[in-house]
Formats: structure tokens, sequence, C-alpha cells
């Protein structure tokens, strides 16, 4: 009998996987099809959306009663099983690939037929279901959620005491963390308001917490729209509504929670107030970016040089207004840090992150590497020595892809010129893809939100290809979630996870970042290559 019931399940999981197969080789012709019925793209863009949060209004009964088991799965409410991973990999690839169809379509036509009030009950619509969708892919809205509970209920001290993480929707309901959280002192502040306003109810917080990363959101589109309108671009909405329903944007603030927007729009004011010349506002602004996440502090450098050269003829005063705004930066921090302060221990979470190796070229390396040194038997090189090689060859590789930034930037001095706006705009995309391509050891895929803020400025332009590299970055970003869930979070081999998730994720930007390589021409001002 149990025999029958295995080869009867057997049956059903390779029937199942062959119509799976079927299903996605017939994808193309059916979303062409689709499209022909209703030639308007956006519709069925946010249909797709609709139909990706309609399980989460069938797994309610299990939120409410704690019962309902998620990452591994959404589709079944269920741990990790071999039918339930064909089913939410099919589902889950099938909503992605439909929306990312739709968005390039309307890329493609730049945006030209939407209007917003024509759309607008689709765009209720829309992000009404991303508010309404369970955060299955993370687990970090209930690390949030944990941090805030136990600061505002239990007085700890997040940067060195522990604190519990409530997580309904895990298998531990409830799990200790080792303090030394990775976040400055703006997100936590903010955090603990969320909290504060939720009373005790995790589906309150969640809720908070969405509507919080929808508020950034449409806050950091509307900068980019100002922004484009400040450096003159010739269809200003058409960076915003770019960024604005950016799927992997879309999924990772609004759907999951990530509290990304925050800092990526106080970046995004102090980039404002710099193209207009007031440093010390735009000082102020991206301090609060920096003290909200400390990434940002990587911006400092460019709009330091791009103040600096635009202002060397009258070099002092711009120097005492950096001065000024370096002050006024250290005296944010002092305010914001002293609650916190307990040496430098509380830094630890970031010295702890700086040693993750998930996600990247890094990673897949080393998961080849370390392959390479258990054939040999060498397993004893693979923590400290195979590690340490790499991060010498990757530093080096992102040294000299970043380098060749400088030389710009010193022509444009010792030229007294100016630097454009959009020469500014693209030195960052450029660190930041070189920093997530080469230096980066740890990569989620929210993370390529980073660089595409900057990029979708680009458009249209001379840098048009940095564009191009980053919007791929964020298809292949979104996919990754396909991998863990086809094979189960838990269950795969996490060598054969690192070399999978590096080729989904970097090889196919890389590989058009290198049959690109004008970076050199393109920042000189030549004309590139179409896409």
């Amino acid at each position: 009998m149990i025999n029958e019931d295995m080869v009867a399940m057997s049956l059903r999981i390779r029937r199942l996987a062959g119509a799976a197969i079927l299903s996605c080789l017939r994808l193309p012709l059916s979303l062409r099809s689709l499209a022909m019925t209703n030639p308007n793209p956006f519709f069925w863009f946010a249909v797709s959306w609709v139909v990706l949060a309609v399980p989460s209004l069938f797994h309610l009964p299990g939120i409410i009663k704690n019962n309902c088991y998620f990452f591994d799965s959404y589709l079944t409410c269920q741990p990790s099983s071999t039918l339930s991973n064909i089913s939410n990999t099919f589902f889950i690839g099938l909503i992605l690939a439909t929306v990312f169809f739709f968005y390039l379509r309307l890329v493609n036509d730049g945006f030209r037929d939407f209007i917003f009030s024509r759309q607008k009950w689709l765009i209720f619509l829309l992000f009404s279901s991303l508010i309404i969708l369970v955060p299955f892919a993370t687990f970090d809205p209930f690390y949030y959620l944990g941090v805030g509970r136990d600061e505002l209920l239990k007085g700890i001290n997040p940067y060195i005491d522990n604190f519990v993480r409530y997580n309904p929707f895990a298998t531990k309901y409830q799990l200790t963390e080792a303090g030394g959280v990775m976040y400055f002192p703006l997100w936590l502040y903010i955090n603990k308001l969320i909290v504060l306003f939720s009373f005790g109810q995790i589906w309150l917080s969640l809720l908070w917490y969405k509507l919080v990363m929808l508020t950034f959101h449409l806050l950091t589109s509307w900068m980019v729209y100002l922004i484009s309108k400040e450096i003159k671009l010739e269809k200003p909405s058409l960076p915003a509504l770019l960024y604005f329903f950016n799927p992997l944007m879309l999924f990772e603030f609004v759907g999951q929670a990530h509290f990304d927007p925050i800092m990526l729009f106080f970046s995004l004011v102090g980039l404002y107030f710099l193209v207009k010349n007031n440093f010390i506002t735009a000082i102020f602004w991206l301090s609060l970016a920096i003290l909200t996440k400390a990434l940002a502090a990587y911006f400092l450098p460019f709009f330091l040089l791009f103040y600096l050269v635009n202002n060397r003829q009258n070099l002092c005063q711009a120097l005492l207004r950096v001065l000024i705004g370096g002050m006024l930066s250290l005296l944010l921090a002092v305010v914001f840090f002293a609650p916190y302060w307990a040496g430098l221990a509380i830094f630890d979470g970031i010295r702890w992150q700086t040693k993750w190796i998930a996600n990247t070229l890094f990673s897949g390396v080393h998961a080849i590497a370390a392959l390479l040194a258990e054939y040999f038997d060498k397993t004893n090189l693979v923590d400290h020595l195979v590690p340490r090689v790499l991060q010498v060859g990757f530093s080096i590789t992102f040294l000299a892809y970043v380098y060749r930034l400088f030389p710009s930037f010193l022509k444009k001095w010792l030229n007294k010129e100016k630097i454009e706006p959009l020469f500014l705009i693209a030195s960052i995309v450029v660190f930041l893809i070189g920093y997530l391509f080469f230096f980066q050891r740890s990569f989620w895929p929210w993370y390529a939100s980073w660089p595409f803020v900057f990029s979708v400025f680009l458009v249209g332009t001379r840098y048009d290809y940095f564009f191009k590299t980053v919007l791929i970055l964020t298809i292949s970003s979104l996919f990754y979630y396909l991998i863990p869930l086809l094979f189960g979070y838990w269950s795969i081999d996490s060598y054969s996870l690192q070399i999978l998730v590096s080729l989904v994720i970097f090889i196919p930007p890389l590989v058009y970042l290198i049959k690109m390589d004008k970076l050199a021409r393109n920042l000189s001002g030549s004309s590139p290559r179409r896409w």
C-alpha cells in the first residue's frame, strides 16, 4: 500500500513538473496573446500583482492562528516538500515573468500612454495587493519587530543586548537573536514609533511597516521627478515612473517591507540640494541617510568632489561650507547615537555583516574554490586562506574598475570644467555597480535598488547603458527567490546554492556590462552603442 502511494505520488510530481515545463515553454506566446487582448500593458501589470496576493487572502485563517508556515512556501502554507516546491516556484516564476514582461513593455514605450488619472483605480488595486501580500520571502520585518518591541518594552540596547524575533510565519514563533544590529539610530527611532502604534499586534506592525515604506517609496519617486526637472531632462516624469513601478522596488519595499526607501529618499533630497549648490543643506539630508543606513556614506566623496570642483573659483568659501557641513553632520551623529552609546562595541553588527559570504560573485567563486578544496582534501583552507586570497583579488578588480572614474574628475579640475549633474550621477552608478559586483561579499535582491534609483536619471542619455545594466540586475535579482523556492531554503547544499545564485543574479548583467565595455568613452561624453 505504501509503495502504491509512493508510485502515485511520483506520477503526480512528474506530471506536474512536465506541465510546468510545458507551460514555461508556452509562456512567451501566452504573454503575447494576452497583450493582444488588451493593448494596455499597465492593466496586465497591475492584475499580475493582484494574482500574486490572492494566496495571502486564503491563508488569513492560518496567519491569524499562527500556524501558517512561510519562506520555503507561499501557495501551500506548509513546510518544504517536492510538490509544494514545484508549485510555489512555478506560480511565483510565472507572476514575476509576467510583471517584468509588461513592465518592459512600458519601459520600451517610455510610459508614453500612461496617465495617472486614467489608471488611478488600477494603481490603487496594485498597491492594495502589495499591502495584503504576506512577506513570505524575508525574515527582516520580524527582525525589525523584535528589535522595536524589546527596545520599547524591555529597555534593551539593540547594539549590545539580545532580543527576541517575533515571527508567526516560521516554525519557531519566537527566536532569540544576539545583539549587534547593523542599522543606524534613525531607523531604530522610526522602528520604535511603528511598534508603539501597533499595540502589540503583529499584523498591525506589518501593516504599519508596509504603509511607511509605501510612503517613502512615493516620496522617493517624487524626489526623482524634482531632480529630473532640476537637471532639465527632456521628460522628467519618465525616471520617476521607471523607479516607481519597477517590480523589484514594488516587491521588496511595499510587498516585503524593507526600509531602504527611507535611506534612498534622504540621499536624493541631499542630491537635489547639491545640484542647487546648497552644500550645507545637502549634507544635512545625506547625514540623515547615513544615520538610517551606513551605505549612504559612500555617496559623501562624490558630493564633496562635485561641490569643490564646481566651486573652485571661491575655494576658501567652499571649504568653509564643507567644514560647517561636517560639524553639522557630527552634531547629528552625537545626538542620534547618544542614547545607544556603549563604546565602539555598537559597531560590532556592521563588522559582523562584512564577514558574511552570500549571494555574490564572490560567494560563487568561493563555493567553487571550496568544492575544489574538498576534492583535494584541503578543507582547512576554505575558512581562512581562500576568502583572504579572493578578497584581495576582488578588491583589486573593484579598485581597477572604479579607478577609471578619477582621471575624469581630475581632467575636469585641471581643465577648469564644471561637473554636470548627469556625470556625477553616472559616477555614483558606476561605483555602486562595481561595489555590488566585485567588493560586497553578501548580496540580497533589494540591494539592487541602490544603483537603480540613480540609474533612472540616465535613461536616454549618453550614459544610458548604465541604466540598462542595472535594470537587468533588478530582473535577475528578483528571480533569485525561485532558487530557494524550488530546492527548499534549508535543504539545498550551501555551495550549490551560492553557485546557482551567482549564475542567476550576476551573470546576465555582467555579460551585458562586458559586451558594452564603453565606460571610459561614455564618461568622456561620446555616444554609446544601442541596446
